[in-house]
């Protein structure tokens, strides 16, 4: 698996072809994690981009976003932010959020179409299995 420095970069839109992992923020970028990556990268993107580097911190916030509970993972917090996941899992790619149906950003849904267009994927399809 890629270090965080080498992946944390969002894509170009040129770039979206293959990516069958990855996060989409709020704001429609785009970022590659790998293969069941998904909790390690964002683990490292809260500690770097939103705590400073501080990991006592970026548990602490997770914890917070959770409301100290059992289920307080780093890809649901970054799930209660506001971001979706692309996750392929036995074959099937899927949108992954916070909700069943997701109110997604307009950045977010450009970034899926374009994502979808780059992969041979048609887009209302794939918002439709959204889970």
């Amino acid at each position: 698996m890629a270090k965080y420095s080498e992946k944390k970069k969002k894509l170009k839109t040129s770039q979206y072809a293959g990516v069958d992992n990855a996060w989409i923020a709020p704001n429609g970028d785009l970022y590659r994690c790998g293969y069941m990556g998904h909790n390690e990268w964002a683990s490292e993107y809260i500690q770097h981009n939103l705590c400073k580097g501080d990991f006592v911190k970026a548990h602490e916030m997770i914890d917070e976003i959770h409301n100290n509970s059992y289920s307080a993972y780093p890809y649901t917090a970054l799930h209660k932010l506001g971001w979706v996941r692309i996750l392929t899992w036995s074959n099937d790619t899927a949108l992954y959020s916070e909700t069943d149906k997701p109110t997604l950003t307009h950045e977010q849904k450009d970034t899926l179409m374009f994502w979808c267009s780059a992969n041979n994927t048609d887009y209302e399809t794939f918002i439709s299995k959204c889970q």
